[in-house]
């Protein structure tokens, strides 16, 4: 079994879950700012193991149940396109050499010009399906091939994140207003620097929501993942 605090789960599963919860943090810390309130909800929650292995399942389910709906705006997935003689992901010169040495390494593997994979598109994506199994098949050296893992991780952590956005907003907004309310409810004995940090957060937090989690924000790091994969094929 994996180590649940392994980096992946830690950076691609627990970091984006963490965003999504940081405003009712923020909501706490504007309503009960003394330290020893912090200290025991610390003692009380913690990040035992368990806590740990739900979080990272939650973002990982979240994220994998949106992915078809990123790969049909993105017109496919991008290792199934980066192989393709139509292919924008590649410069043909580089194109033709993984292509050539894929064909090299994988018995039976033929590759379709621009006209075929026209006429037959799934067989050209099941084509660069063989490959891209048989790459994270031989990549999954981590030391070897450390920007394979990163760009992997990058994508783990954007498309979890964007998965999360219907909820991020909601509790953004939501915190926003809570961590105000204090200030009209019992305005005597507040912290207002506290206040004022907690409010301007949760309302940045909102417009980062807003403004950065989109599609394309998670398409860069999924085909840098596929061109880092494919560049393997350089060293095998």
């Amino acid at each position: 079994m994996k180590n649940a605090f392994d980096y992946y789960t830690i950076h691609a599963r627990l970091l984006p879950m963490f965003v999504l919860l940081l405003p009712i943090g923020l909501l706490l810390l504007a309503w009960f700012p003394a330290t020893s309130v912090w200290m025991g909800v610390l003692e009380t929650i913690g990040v035992p193991t368990v806590l740990t292995a739900l979080f990272s399942q939650l973002g990982r389910d979240l994220g994998k149940k949106k992915e078809s709906n990123l790969f049909e705006a993105w017109g496919g997935m991008p290792t199934d396109r980066i192989l393709l003689a139509s292919s924008t992901l590649l410069d043909h010169s580089t194109l033709a050499r993984y292509r050539a040495k894929l064909a090299s390494l994988i018995p039976d593997i033929h590759f379709l010009n621009e006209t075929q994979e026209m006429v037959a598109p799934k067989s050209a994506v099941q084509v660069s399906r063989t490959c891209t199994n048989f790459l994270r098949e031989k990549t999954r050296d981590r030391e070897r091939f450390p920007l394979i893992f990163a760009e992997n991780v990058n994508y783990g952590f954007r498309r979890n994140l964007w998965a999360m956005k219907p909820a991020g907003l909601l509790i953004s907004a939501l915190a926003t207003v809570g961590s105000a309310l204090p200030v009209l409810i019992a305005p005597s004995g507040l912290s207002y620097p506290v206040l004022v940090v907690a409010i301007g957060l949760n309302v940045c937090l909102f417009v980062f929501w807003i403004l950065r989690i989109k599609r394309d924000w998670v398409r860069m790091p999924a085909e840098e993942y596929a061109r880092q994969l494919f560049a393997a094929c350089e060293n095998l």
